[in-house]
């Protein structure tokens, strides 16, 4: 039994498209379907008989409960008709009845598929599915279906979707408590309902955008990287880069070790706090970013562009500009001579009697690790060591990525940069800023993957690990397409190793009043260097000289605003001065108050708080009294904290839920996803703590004594 909002499915006048590609075609339906479920979690304690919502117990009492999800209600929208139903056999029997009126294939779009397929299996059993990780869909098949999630394209929650792109209807908030036990026989009120139904709508009215861009339901890219990739595709696919397309092609490992050996040396942006300076508040703290920093280094960097050839002697490829290399070293009596700590533990071959900074190697008695020509350089300025053994030597030829990819980073920023604000290039501009930070996404996915597999038969997920001979299948598959092929995974490694060195290259310069880094970010007490002009300056000559290479406009490098501000492209910006400032480690800092120190103007009151805590939203910090609440061991209620402790099961036993209540339901699902509300508490593990006690005495003792340190 299903409801329909508006038309019936008899009234429908579904649209089709011919889709034809080279050795296929077929007749697809060319309507927006969107599907959402809402849900209820319930709780059955060791020692009672009924099942009850989550009401805030201790967590030892939940520990002792078994866990049940039951889907209550679910809607389905075809354009801007809306259905709804309230148990999953009422959703298959709605698909059976809509395949009668539309048999042709149909492609329906879910916002967080992984959600909603945890209880679609209870009642569909799919064909086939696609997955990158276990209990992460991105598409999935049954009969004529095609489920798809919207939220791999978008990247974006509902409620940002409908405000970034300006669509007619907005997600409500706050017409369901998620605290209390619904099930497909509880009444919903019209707003209930009415929350339910715009879910849906935002999914429809979002797509509709997409539709319109592609022209066809089906061409709507899989992912928001498959989407920047084909725009890239487009441009990169003409004969003037044939040679650089057959060269990325030759550049995929050929064999598994060579890729290992690629994967090893790569490494995200850089996240830490000084233990210097964790767990005080400071004072009058810049905040200095670098401007969109990987676009940067994709326009002004060399990369490796040809195979990497194990070489010796290796004496000539240190210091030079025309070599990039992987180099895998052992070293002994590994100790750090920065306050701040570059090597990060999980990097590491090999390690043994070493000491941490939240996770960051201070010293150690023996190390081996691979990295990079960039890598390299900061490390042999931020550690002493003995003994030196270079395991392993590669080098590879350097040069620019191609001038068509280039020129587009350059294009999306300067139409990032010019159209903020103008409503009348509101598209352009949204699409622009998710472009360029998808452009670097693009360069390090992995495509030679491991297999994630579902068992529709036993709803069991499983992962078939890489091998030489799938590796090899893999790779002969992906050198046939010479088309679709534009880049090389090495190219991405280099990128982040380059964006580490710049942010390097600051704390290098003021090592000891550096508080904070984040990827692109330094946050720093008051010093007389006069660093970040210098380097913003060096940023500007190359820049000039890249723009010349190019044959571009020097302008393009430093585009204007609405304003008629220049906004260069890679250097740091000076953010503004924090009042207060305290950070206990990586993704964990408050500031209070902000000002621009040369001006002496005001951008928020010292006593407006803002944090940020990885997990936590950032209006939890409205718990907070003052910036001395945050402290080790706080606790976010779940009032605040707003997070979910999300657990999959697949083994849920009968259960009545509401026993005895006019709307008891029994339930023989086995499969649901259960959302726990749950507190977020601040921690400093001992081992860090200790570290940050044994130097509160101030910065510069921290190298004469270096027993405290190492």
């Amino acid at each position: 039994m299903y409801k329909a909002r508006d038309k019936p499915l008899s009234d429908i006048e579904f649209t089709t498209y011919y889709y034809k590609k080279p050795r296929r075609a077929d007749i697809v339906n060319d309507d927006i379907m969107c599907f959402d479920i809402e849900t209820s979690s319930g709780f059955l304690h060791k020692d009672k008989f009924d099942i009850e919502p989550y009401t805030g117990k201790s967590q030892e009492y939940y520990r002792d409960c078994k866990k049940f999800a039951l889907c209550y209600v679910w809607q389905f929208s075809i354009n801007e008709n809306v259905f709804y139903g309230r148990t999953l056999e009422d959703f298959a029997d709605f698909l059976h009845e809509l395949e009668f009126y539309e048999p042709h294939k149909k492609i329906i779009y879910v916002h967080n598929l992984a959600f909603e397929f945890a209880f679609l299996i209870n009642v569909l059993k799919f064909d086939y599915v696609f997955a990158r990780d276990k209990r992460k869909p991105i598409f999935c098949t049954v009969g004529s279906y095609e489920f798809r999630c919207s939220y791999f394209l978008t990247r974006m929650s509902l409620d940002t979707w409908a405000h970034e792109k300006a669509l007619p209807v907005k997600k409500l908030v706050g017409n369901l408590d998620y605290t209390f036990l619904r099930t497909p026989y509880t009444e919903l009120t019209d707003a209930e309902l009415e929350y339910c139904f715009h879910d849906v709508l935002v999914m429809y009215y979002g797509l509709l955008q997409y539709r319109e861009k592609y022209g066809h339901v089906i061409d709507i890219p899989y992912t928001q990287t498959g989407e920047v990739r084909q725009e890239v595709r487009k441009r990169m696919n003409v004969p003037s880069e044939l040679k650089y397309r057959q060269r990325c092609i030759a550049l995929i490992p050929p064999t598994l070790e060579e890729y290992k050996r690629q994967v090893d040396v790569f490494a995200g942006g850089y996240t830490h706090a000084s233990y210097t300076y964790s767990n005080r508040v400071l004072h009058d703290v810049d905040s200095w970013d670098i401007s969109s920093s990987y676009p940067t280094v994709m326009a002004l960097e060399k990369f490796p562009m040809t195979k990497f050839e194990k070489v010796t002697p290796y004496e000539k490829y240190f210091n030079s500009d025309e070599w990039a290399f992987i180099i895998t070293i052992k070293v002994e009596k590994l100790k750090s001579v920065r306050f701040n700590t570059w090597l990060s533990f999980s990097k590491c071959k090999e390690i043994k009697g070493y000491k941490l900074d939240n996770g960051r190697v201070i010293s150690a008695d023996y190390c081996c690790i691979s990295i990079t020509n960039i890598d390299y350089e900061i490390f042999n300025q931020c550690y002493k060591y003995s003994n030196l053994d270079i395991v392993d030597f590669r080098v590879s030829k350097v040069g620019y990525l191609s001038d068509t990819f280039v020129k587009y980073v350059l294009e999306l920023y300067n139409n990032k940069t010019q159209y903020k604000g103008l409503d009348e290039f509101t598209a352009t501009y949204s699409q622009s800023k998710q472009y360029i930070n998808s452009m670097y996404g693009m360069m390090v996915t992995r495509t030679l993957t491991d297999d994630v597999m579902f068992d529709a038969d036993s709803s069991e997920w499983d992962k078939e690990l890489l091998n030489n001979a799938t590796y090899l299948d893999k790779v002969s598959h992906e050198r046939k397409k010479l088309s679709k092929v534009f880049s090389a995974f090495q190219f991405g490694a280099w990128v982040t190793a380059y964006a580490r060195r710049n942010l390097w290259l600051g704390i290098l310069a003021i090592d000891k009043y550096v508080v904070y880094c984040d990827t692109d970010s330094i946050k720093c007490v008051p010093n007389s260097s006069n660093f970040f002009d210098e380097y913003n300056r060096n940023i500007e000559r190359r820049a000039d000289e890249r723009a010349d290479i190019l044959n571009v406009s020097r302008e393009t490098f430093a585009p204007k605003d609405r304003f008629g501000i220049e906004h260069r492209l890679g250097i740091f910006d000076y953010e503004g001065t924090y009042y207060d400032f305290k950070t206990l480690g990586a993704k964990k800092y408050i500031c209070g108050g902000l000002y621009n120190k040369f001006t002496h103007e005001e951008k928020q009151p010292r006593e407006e708080l803002h944090m940020t805590v990885s997990g936590v939203r950032k209006d939890a910090v409205s718990q907070l009294k003052s910036i001395d609440e945050f402290s080790d061991g706080l606790v976010f209620d779940v009032e605040h904290a707003k997070k979910l402790l999300m657990t999959y099961e697949d083994d849920m036993q009968p259960i009545t839920w509401n026993k005895g209540a006019y709307d008891e339901f029994k339930s023989t699902y086995k499969h649901g996803i259960v959302a726990q509300p749950t507190t977020y508490s601040m921690g400093m593990t001992p081992e860090y703590m200790q570290l940050i006690l044994e130097n509160k005495r101030g910065q510069t003792e921290v190298l004469k004594n270096e027993t405290k340190v190492l």
